[in-house]
This record gives C-alpha cells, sequence and structure tokens, in this order.
C-alpha cells in the first residue's frame, strides 16, 4: 500500500478520543498532574492524594472528584498512606494526612511532552510517632486516561503493637466490584460501612455508580486486598486497602468489624514494602481501564456499552463466594431474588451475551464458568435447571411451571460463548451436554403435527402458555437454524440437514397451524382448540427468526402497533409490552399476573431484532433503542420493568434492560453476527465506525475496512453490507509471512461476499480500487 494511500486512510479515520499537552505544577500546598482525560492532586501540607477527576472523551473537561473528600479527624479524603495499632485494646489510626514531615521533598523526574513522573518522598504514618516513610512515584502520559503510582514504604522503627499498614483509598462511587482469581464480588448501599478481606488474588478493582463517576485499578501487591462499601454519612462511600502488612482477621465475608480484631505483629527496621497501582478515573459510571484508543462510536454508545456490561450484569455475578452463578440484579445490599442464581428463562443468556460482546477476557472465562456450572447439573433427560437456590438447581420455575426456556436459552448462551469467543477447544470437550440439551428439545418435537409440544411457556414463567405455542416454536426455529450450523461446522452433515429441516417445518406449520388474519395465535392445543391472547412476544419473535413472510410480518406489526401499550406512552416510550389481552388471575400461575401489563427488556430485544428484518429503522432508534440508551446513561441501573404509563416497576438495580441495550447495539445498530462459519458486517445506523472490544476489531468505512474476528485460522464466509454497489474490491487476509490476497465484487446493493481466515492472529483488509 502506498504512503499517500496510508496517510489519507489516517486522516479519513479520526480517532474518537483526542488528547491534549501534559501539565505539571508544583507549588508549596499541591503537585498537579494533569492530561486532557485526567487531573490528579497530591496534598503536601496533608499528604496524600485527595483529587482525582477525568473526562472520558479527552477535552479537559473534568468532572468531580472521584475522591470522598470527606475529611475526617486525620484528614483522610483519598489515597493515603496508614498503620493501624493496638494497645491494651485501644485501637488507634495513624495517617500520612494528618501531617507533613518537615522532609518531605518533590522530585520530577520526568517532565517531557509525553510523559510526566513525579517522586514525592518522606511521607510519615505520624509526623510526632513515625514506624513508617514512604515515597510514591506518579506516572502520567499524554496519551492514556490512566496514571501510574508506585510506591516504597520503609519501617523506622521497631513497634510490637501494629495490626495493619496499608495504602488506603477512600472513593466517592457507591458500588464496589472485584474481579479476583476466584470470581467477582459486588456490593453497593449497606446500612452501615463494611469490609471484604479477599483469601485469593484481585485481579481488577473498581467503584462506580450514582453518577459519580469510576475508578478502575489494577493493583501489584505482595499481601492482599480488602474492600470497602460504605455510606453517605460515614468516611467514604467505596474503596479499598492496599495491605503492605497484617492480616485482616475475618476473610472472605462482609463484616462491620474491620480491623477491630486484627492480630498485633512486630515491625522490624528497615523493613520494605512495595506496590504498584495503575488507576483509570473515569466521569461516566463505568471502568475505563480496557477501552481501546481505537474505538471510534459516538460517545453515548460507548458510554451505553460499558455502563451496560460492568454496572449491572458483571456487577451480578456471585462467583466469588458461589463459583459460577449470577443473580438478575447487583447486591444493594441484598439481591432482589435473594439466594436464587443462573435464571435462563432467559436472563443468564442474555447475561453471556453482554460479557461476550464486551471484549473483556476475564468475563469470558466467568460466561463459561456460568455454563459448566449448569451444565453440571443437568438431568439424564437433558434438562437444564431453570435456577439454582444457592448450591441446589431447581427444574421449575418459580411460578412452577415447566418452561421449555432453560434448554433454549442455556444452548443459545453456549453458542454464544462459543462464537464469540473462538473457544472451539470447549467446544468439542463439552458438545456431549450440548447435543443433549437439543436432543431434550428435540423430543418435544411431534413430526406429525411438526410443532413442539411444549410443557409450559417460553420466557413468562407466570404465563400459563403450553402445547403447541407460538413463543417456543418461535425461537425453536432460530435455534435449529445455529445447531445446524453446529453440526455443519463439526463435520456432521446428516444431522446438520436434520435440524435444519426441522426448523423449516415448524416455519410451513407455523404459518398453516398458528397463523390468524395478521398474528399468531398463543397455542394450538391437541384437541384443535386454540388459546389467542395476542402475544407480543411470540409474534415479534416470529418475524425476527423470519417465519412469516414480509406481507405477513408488515400484518402482524401494523396489528401491534395499533396497540396501546406495546411501547408505554409514546412520549416516553419503553419497550415492550407483552400482550394485546391481558393475562388474568385464569391465565397466570398460581393467578400471580405481576407480569401481565408490564414491558419486557428480552421482547424488547425481540422487536429490534424484528424491525432489522423489516427495516424499520425508525421505530428502532426512536422507541426501542434510544430511550432506554439515555435512561441508562442517565442513571447506570435501571428497573426490572415498565408500566404501561412508562412508570418503573418491580425491582430496581435489574440487569435485563443493560443487557438488551447492549445486544441491539452490536448485533443490530452496527450489525455484527460472528458465527462458526460466517462473519457478517451489516451496519444499520452508520457508515463509517470502528468497533474494538477485545478479540473483535471492525474498522468500517465504504472505502477501507480491517477485521479481526475470534477464530482459529479456518476459513469463514464473509458478507458485509453497505459498501458502494457494482465496484471491485481487494481482500487481504495475513498472519505473520502468511498472506494473501483477492478480488471480490460488491453487487447492485453494495453487498460483498469472500472467504477468509479468522482467528488472534489474522486480519483482514479489504479496499475500494
Amino acid at each position: 500500500m502506498s504512503s499517500f494511500l496510508h496517510l489519507l486512510l489516517f486522516l479519513f479515520f479520526i480517532p474518537l478520543f483526542q488528547t491534549l499537552d501534559l501539565q505539571l505544577k508544583i507549588t508549596e500546598e499541591l503537585v498537579t498532574l494533569q492530561n486532557s482525560y485526567l487531573k490528579l492532586q497530591f496534598n503536601l501540607r496533608q499528604p496524600q492524594l485527595d483529587y482525582l477527576a477525568a473526562d472520558f472523551t479527552g477535552k479537559g473537561f473534568y468532572g468531580p472528584n472521584l475522591f470522598a473528600g470527606r475529611s475526617d479527624p486525620l484528614n483522610r479524603r483519598g489515597l493515603v498512606l496508614e498503620r493501624e495499632s493496638s494497645t491494651n485494646n485501644r485501637r488507634v489510626v495513624f495517617s500520612s494526612s494528618s501531617g507533613a514531615s518537615s522532609s518531605l521533598t518533590v522530585q520530577t523526574l520526568v517532565n517531557d511532552t509525553s510523559l510526566i513522573s513525579v517522586r514525592v518522598s518522606n511521607i510519615v504514618d505520624s509526623v510526632s510517632d513515625s514506624v513508617l516513610t514512604s515515597s510514591w512515584t506518579l506516572s502520567l502520559s499524554k496519551n492514556e486516561r490512566f496514571f501510574n503510582l508506585s510506591t516504597s514504604t520503609r519501617v523506622l522503627a521497631s513497634s510490637s503493637s501494629v495490626t495493619s499498614i496499608r495504602l488506603s483509598s477512600y472513593l466517592n462511587p457507591v458500588s464496589l466490584t472485584a474481579f479476583s482469581s476466584r470470581g467477582s464480588l459486588q456490593l453497593a448501599y449497606p446500612n452501615n460501612p463494611t469490609y471484604f478481606g479477599f483469601s485469593a488474588p484481585v485481579e481488577r478493582i473498581f467503584a462506580l455508580g450514582s453518577g459519580a463517576g469510576c475508578v478502575d485499578a489494577r493493583i501489584t501487591i505482595p499481601r492482599e486486598i480488602v474492600g470497602l462499601v460504605g455510606t453517605s454519612s460515614g468516611l467514604f462511600n467505596s474503596g479499598w486497602q492496599v495491605v503492605l502488612d497484617g492480616q485482616f482477621p475475618t476473610k472472605d465475608v462482609w463484616n462491620s468489624d474491620g480491623w477491630n480484631n486484627a492480630k498485633t505483629f512486630t515491625t522490624s527496621a528497615g523493613t520494605e514494602y512495595t506496590a504498584t497501582m495503575t488507576i483509570s478515573p473515569n466521569n461516566f459510571d463505568f471502568p475505563a481501564g480496557n477501552v481501546s484508543e481505537a474505538l471510534d462510536l459516538p460517545i453515548e454508545h460507548v458510554q451505553a456499552i460499558y455502563t451496560g456490561v460492568y454496572a449491572s450484569p458483571a456487577g451480578a455475578l456471585v462467583s466469588y463466594l458461589l463459583p459460577g452463578q449470577i443473580s438478575p440484579t447487583i447486591a444493594h445490599p441484598q439481591h432482589a431474588y435473594q439466594d436464587l442464581y443462573n435464571f435462563y428463562d432467559p436472563d443468564s443468556w442474555l447475561s453471556i451475551s453482554s460479557f461476550m460482546y464486551s471484549g473483556d477476557a476475564y468475563l469470558f472465562n466467568e460466561a463459561r464458568k456460568l455454563l459448566e456450572r449448569s451444565a453440571g447439573s443437568m438431568l439424564p433427560s437433558g434438562q437444564i435447571p431453570h435456577h439454582f437456590d444457592v448450591l441446589n438447581p431447581i427444574y421449575t420455575a418459580i411460578s412452577g411451571a415447566t418452561q421449555t426456556g432453560p434448554n433454549i436459552f442455556w444452548t443459545s448462551a453456549a453458542l454464544q460463548y462459543i462464537k464469540n469467543s473462538g473457544d472451539y477447544d470447549w467446544l468439542r470437550r463439552f458438545y456431549p451436554p450440548i447435543r443433549k440439551s437439543f436432543d431434550y428439545l428435540l423430543n418435544m418435537y411431534h413430526p406429525n403435527v411438526g410443532l413442539l409440544n411444549a410443557p409450559g411457556p417460553l420466557w413468562i414463567d407466570v404465563f400459563i402458555r403450553g402445547n403447541y405455542s407460538s413463543d417456543s416454536n418461535a425461537f425453536m426455529v432460530q435455534l435449529f437454524r445455529w445447531g445446524s450450523e453446529l453440526e455443519t461446522f463439526l463435520g456432521d452433515t446428516t444431522r446438520a440437514n436434520y435440524l435444519n429441516g426441522i426448523a423449516d417445518k415448524i416455519t410451513e406449520e407455523m404459518n398453516r397451524l398458528l397463523w390468524r388474519t395478521d398474528h399468531y395465535i398463543t397455542q394450538l392445543n391437541p384437541d384443535m382448540t386454540i388459546k389467542d391472547m395476542v402475544d407480543y412476544d411470540s409474534n415479534l419473535l416470529a418475524i425476527a427468526f423470519q417465519i412469516p413472510t414480509l406481507q405477513m410480518s408488515e400484518q402482524i406489526l401494523k396489528r401491534l402497533d395499533s396497540g396501546s401499550c406495546i411501547h408505554g406512552l409514546a412520549s416516553l416510550p419503553r419497550p415492550t409490552y407483552v400482550s394485546e389481552k391481558y393475562y388474568d388471575s385464569a391465565n397466570c400461575y398460581g393467578g400471580n399476573t405481576g407480569d401481565s401489563a408490564v414491558t419486557m427488556g428480552r421482547i424488547g430485544w425481540a422487536d429490534a431484532t424484528a424491525r432489522r428484518v423489516v427495516g424499520d429503522l425508525k421505530t428502532f432508534e426512536n422507541v426501542l433503542l434510544n430511550p432506554i440508551l439515555n435512561l441508562l446513561n442517565k442513571n447506570t441501573w435501571l428497573y426490572e420493568r415498565y408500566t404501561c404509563q412508562s412508570q418503573p416497576t418491580h425491582n430496581p438495580f435489574y440487569i435485563e434492560y443493560p443487557e438488551m441495550v447492549v445486544m441491539l447495539l452490536r448485533e443490530i445498530a452496527y450489525g455484527i453476527r460472528i458465527s462458526l462459519l460466517e462473519v457478517v458486517i451489516d451496519p444499520w445506523i452508520s457508515s463509517r465506525f470502528t468497533w474494538d472490544f477485545g478479540n473483535l476489531y471492525v474498522q468500517y468505512s465504504q472505502i477501507y475496512l480491517i477485521i479481526r474476528a475470534p477464530g482459529d485460522g479456518s476459513q469463514k464466509a464473509f458478507t458485509i453490507s453497505g459498501l458502494v454497489p457494482t465496484s471491485k474490491y481487494l481482500v487481504s487476509y495475513r498472519s505473520g509471512s502468511n498472506q494473501n490476497t483477492i478480488i471480490a465484487r460488491t453487487d447492485g446493493q453494495g453487498l460483498l461476499s469472500f472467504k477468509s481466515p479468522t482467528g488472534p492472529s489474522w486480519v483482514t483488509e479489504i479496499l475500494k480500487e
């Protein structure tokens, strides 16, 4: 490629995030470091980091201080050096913030256009009774939204009464999440300040929420981390302690005693401790530590994706204490469904989809553990647990219904993991339970009718649905097509054709037996009687999976869109309502009508997918995506449901709507769909963007594209839409020294098709001639 063309492409793809000059200012009171993304201050009078603010967009308009800023008698307002001692059962905390040593010094190590590095030395734990001295090196680069803190702490004098030597961070955001090698843990809004001592290494810890922004840290330490979650009336809302010496007395349980029962130890003069932290502040409520500089999407989309993943489903993981489990809500401080976890009706499918779209390797691993946890309790029949009551698998819904959903959505989630991780070794190891789950569903298929005879509802557990129902049969069309692709990938064309044939037959029979004028009925019973609630969910699923013809789809949407509640208030849309006819107590298990007059995020996903099929961009953007996206960016956490009047209802801090937003952006707005055999790039809202999340990179325009997608080096079929019609494109794919170039041509609609290898080392480059 010519240097001129490289320059042209560089100018064409202007990155989303721009940077400004570095600045260092040192006065008698403060050391200030800042770039366009963040500003931090070290207080020289009361030694501590007491100011940290950020601007995620890189324009230098910083948000509020992320440190708590609530001065106590020791003047602790941010990140401080602390020593805690116990003498005659009297506990005393000493803090560097109580005052500065006369020997405190500041040394500028580097101050140029690309890097600032400053060392503050002789920070002591107490001016009058110094046991510790510490040196902190602060480093900030021009092009980064993080800073590095390296500390070296030395014992000056022996002391026999010490219980803890630590670096404590007192923060303003309200929710704390820790990613440990053992699993994830989160807590927000406790009744009293509470502490958690981790026995396992913490890989990443972040605090976010309540519009306060986020502090995201990766810490290298010799000992342990203690998580802190407080109250608005205390010293902090959240934070953590990097323990340099001492042992937190109570491990792996939230408790309010803190260090009260810690054992004393004797310090030895000359002992040295080091700790290194990489800290990424953000004025938005999501961790910014793994955001790519190449990412080029509208800022509101970036915010919604990261908030939608990390504030809700990542926060709902309980895997540190219960490996492979997730709640439908974050802990605030309790989970809404108490000790019930891993709902595949379809909650955990939505969560796993969000994790896979994040590109975060840690969340990939958590997704895999969620799948394995439920597979481990699969019955001999192939039935997947509906959920877990702590450690006990439960095979029926809370309502008492036996749903098709758990098997459908566990299998769909397993395929999501495989397709988006490229972990084909796991596929081959876990193919037996995946096939067994398919077989469990196949046993419900009646060849003489051509439909599944479902024992209960698909994904609304309180609704009495079953027999030859439109909800389960609609989803099975898509699941069997995914299954056919799986078998093709594995080389079993016989089973692939069998599954695809069943999907075709269900499509045919739904259109013959379940269609009535302008919609699909709820169910056909074996005695040929029917039930018809004009269900919005099953009809939208049918369109989404292309079961009706385009004319039939338009008839369905005309009927559904005429409903008074389908999207709540027209002036305040909330996607998407459950049905035209009300499910009264006689039509609900146990008479529970709690979900009979509400919207659901899962139906919003079906609605959006259906609108893509028929090309209804206006409804997608103005009704389904943007209202919830804006609400998510404003509030961070969302309610479980909304009423016909668009009012929030049911449980707060629920994960479903944030996950819906993530899925709509990836699958529909940007049209990125990865399968075992295909890579589809079908953007709907943008003609130029760069998607860069972990193992998936898509740089898209009509002139030039770069794609790196998960795979194992084998070829996949690429289908890319929105390009210049009837044009020639050079397609080059390379991995190291392996390279090949082919010529491909778009059709009259701007659709480009070719084959190219995918995998971590393979890059496909596409250039219009």
